[in-house]
């Protein structure tokens, strides 16, 4: 089932894509640390202060599949695409 154009104009007008490994999605979506280890979730931690992520939410693709590279740490492994949706900012 593909995406519809509204759901892709508003990935193109506020999303950020990145490949997330898809070890970390229930955290990320969840919030949901139970299966990570310590070091996971200091990776995490990381690459949320790095990016500054508030006042959106995420959205993920259902497939997943390998890559060399993923944007959270340095090693290859099953990852899925995922979007960080900002919302808009109100105008006063």
């Amino acid at each position: 089932m593909g995406e519809s154009k509204e759901e892709r104009s508003i990935r193109e007008l506020y999303g950020i894509e990145y490949k997330i490994p898809s070890y970390f999605l229930p955290a990320l979506i969840n919030n949901d640390e139970s299966g990570l280890e310590e070091n996971d979730i200091k990776e995490l931690n990381a690459f949320y202060e790095k990016e500054n992520f508030s006042g959106g939410h995420w959205d993920c693709s259902e497939e997943e599949y390998f890559s060399r590279f993923n944007d959270v740490n340095s090693m290859g492994g099953n990852v899925v695409d995922c979007w960080y949706i900002k919302f808009p900012k109100e105008e006063d």
